[in-house]
């Protein structure tokens, strides 16, 4: 055995170039491998950083109308009552397996009714927050302070801006203890809030157009308490969850729709469901393996050819 190695090692040594060449068959093709499965892997994340964001892991929830999202600003004359959550469900909803956190919150893109002195807010978003909506959705304050339970106690008519409304609403001028008037009600500016870059909107849909289009001149917010006063009507509210990870974020969204439906009267066309964008992540990564996978088999090909020049060195060895 160690004669028979020794010859071998002998015959390559002996025929440089014929074995050079037969290996670099050989180390083009794994390389080529290891290289389009490493791009088929970054790929695959950076679609999915793209799409979600960098560790967000947020899944939003929200109420449908038949194919459609409710919208209460559009439905007065409809004798279907909406569902309404409550502090039952959110706790049933902290305990579904994956989640994190989740906030309820309201939300209208309906502001025309918001002024600063002359300046209206129209074309804007106002929603009304409970006490985990800044943490679970990646706000930071800015400036002043954020909402304290008190201010949900006591019915405290206080709103945050974000840093677009800011500018929108008070150009030039420090926002912090302003007043803006919400229908007829003084609400007063007591922080200012960003969003962290990871929670930055994608543009995958028409739905996303129109959220990006309304959060262009800002988002207000208000204490969920306070939200009848605002809008002097009931709205149901929507959930957003923070998964775990990112691969769970699709069990957890629909796990958590699938609980706030139990709620639901069944009956009527009113359904919860889940924003599932890991469905859209996997779409895209298909569409991209699809195209490397055709780029693996040319690789394979130059792997099979080195490994026939390697069985054929192996002959020729064997045959001198």
């Amino acid at each position: 055995m160690i004669e028979n190695i020794r010859l071998a090692f002998q015959g390559i040594w002996s025929h440089k170039m014929r074995s050079f060449l037969t290996m670099l068959g050989i180390i083009i093709g794994i390389a080529s491998i290891i290289a389009i499965v490493s791009t088929i892997k970054g790929t695959s994340e950076q679609i999915k950083e793209q799409l979600i964001g960098a560790g967000n892991n947020t899944v939003t929830i929200e109420l449908y109308d038949g194919d459609s999202t409710y919208d209460s600003e559009y439905s007065f004359g409809t004798t279907a009552k909406p569902p309404l959550l409550n502090q039952e469900q959110k706790d049933a909803v902290l305990r579904v397996d994956h989640v994190t956190s989740a906030t309820f919150y309201y939300s209208s893109t309906n502001t025309y009714n918001v002024y600063y002195e002359n300046t209206s807010f129209s074309g804007g978003t106002m929603l009304g927050i409970d006490d985990q909506y800044l943490s679970t959705c990646g706000y930071i304050v800015r400036t002043g302070r954020p909402f304290i339970q008190r201010d949900y106690e006591k019915f405290r008519k206080v709103v945050l801006v974000d840093s677009n409304a800011a500018e929108t609403i008070f150009p030039g001028e420090d926002p912090l203890g302003k007043i803006l008037e919400i229908g007829s009600d003084p609400f007063t500016v007591v922080g200012v809030v960003v969003q962290d870059e990871n929670f930055s909107p994608r543009i995958n849909s028409y739905e996303d157009y129109s959220q990006l289009y309304n959060s262009v001149n800002g988002t207000i917010m208000i204490p969920s308490a306070d939200w009848p006063i605002a809008n002097k009507f009931d709205q149901p509210q929507n959930v957003i969850i923070k998964a775990d990870s990112t691969d769970n974020m699709s069990k957890a969204g629909n796990d958590v729709a699938k609980l706030l439906n139990e709620g639901v009267d069944t009956k009527s066309n009113f359904r919860y469901k889940a924003n599932d964008i890991m469905e859209r992540v996997r779409q895209s990564q298909q569409l991209s393996e699809s195209t490397n996978n055709q780029l693996i088999g040319i690789a394979s090909i130059s792997l099979l050819v080195g490994g026939i020049g390697v069985m054929n060195i192996m002959l020729v060895s064997v045959t001198e």
